[in-house]
């Protein structure tokens, strides 16, 4: 529960640096993979407004903030790749992809998503 807390006041105080800024939102992940394949998947951005792809940088969170959000941070989470497709205006995404088989059921990870008047941080397992 304290992790819980930590990670929703750290993304709310990320989120609210100007009172008129934009505040792009990391929806649900989609898998597209599946166990013993290289990991495929798609989180939803929301709100990304006009921003472009050079304004936004999605990427692992550092160590530091899973310290923070008491996750563990395993050495595997690190060969993680993170991709902002804005293509398709009406269906923004981050696509997180690995080259190697994923083998564990589960990953557990934090994913930074930063623009120039903000950062939100989101655990995803």
């Amino acid at each position: 529960m304290d992790r819980k807390l930590a990670i929703a006041l750290s993304s709310f105080l990320g989120s609210t640096v100007l009172g008129n800024a934009y505040a792009i939102g990391l929806g649900d992940i989609k898998l597209q993979s599946a166990l013993n394949e290289p990991l495929r998947a798609e989180i939803k951005l929301v709100q990304v407004n006009d921003l472009s792809e050079n304004q936004i940088m999605v990427n692992l969170a550092p160590a530091e903030d899973f310290a923070n959000a008491r996750v563990e941070m395993d050495q595997f989470l690190n060969t993680l790749r993170f991709h902002l497709d804005l293509a398709d205006p009406s269906n923004p995404k981050v696509v997180v992809t690995t080259r190697q088989p994923i083998r564990e059921p589960f990953l557990n990870f934090l994913v930074e998503i930063n623009w120039p008047s903000g950062r939100l941080l989101r655990e995803y397992t």
